[in-house]
C-alpha cells in the first residue's frame, strides 16, 4: 500500500480510523495522530557522516563553528539588552494633532546664517 502525499486524503484516512476506534475526530486529535503516525524513514547515512565529520575535524573547520556559536551568543545578548533599555525608556510617541502642527527644523539654516556672515 501506497502512502498519498495529498494532506488532505490522509487527514480523511485519519478522521476514519478514529472513528475506528472510538475517538472523537478534532483537529488536535488528527493532528495527533499524524505526529504519531510519522512514516519518517531513518537516514541511513546520519551515524556514518557524523563520525566522519568528527574523524576529519581541523582546528581550522572546528573554528568556523565555534565563532558562529560565540558571534549568535554575543548578538543575542545585545539584543536582549539593546530590547531591555527601550523598555526601560520608551520613546515618545506623537498624537495625531502634535504630528500636524509639527514642523521639521531646517538643517540649512545654521549653514545659510554662517555664509551671510562671511558676505557681509
Amino acid at each position: 500500500m501506497t502512502q498519498d502525499p495529498d494532506p488532505i486524503v490522509r487527514a480523511c484516512a485519519v478522521a476514519d480510523h478514529l472513528r475506528e476506534q472510538g475517538i472523537p475526530v478534532t483537529k488536535a486529535s488528527i493532528e495527533a495522530t499524524f505526529r504519531a503516525l510519522d512514516c519518517t524513514p531513518p537516514n541511513p547515512y546520519t551515524h556514518g557522516l557524523t563520525a566522519l565529520r568528527a574523524a576529519t575535524a581541523t582546528p581550522e573547520s572546528t573554528f568556523e563553528d565555534r565563532w558562529k556559536a560565540e558571534r549568535l551568543a554575543a548578538l543575542s545578548t545585545e539584543h536582549r539588552d539593546i530590547a531591555a533599555s527601550i523598555a526601560a525608556a520608551p520613546q515618545p510617541r506623537l498624537t495625531a494633532a502634535q504630528v500636524a502642527e509639527f514642523a521639521p527644523p531646517n538643517s540649512y539654516q545654521v549653514a545659510l546664517a554662517a555664509m551671510k556672515e562671511d558676505d557681509q
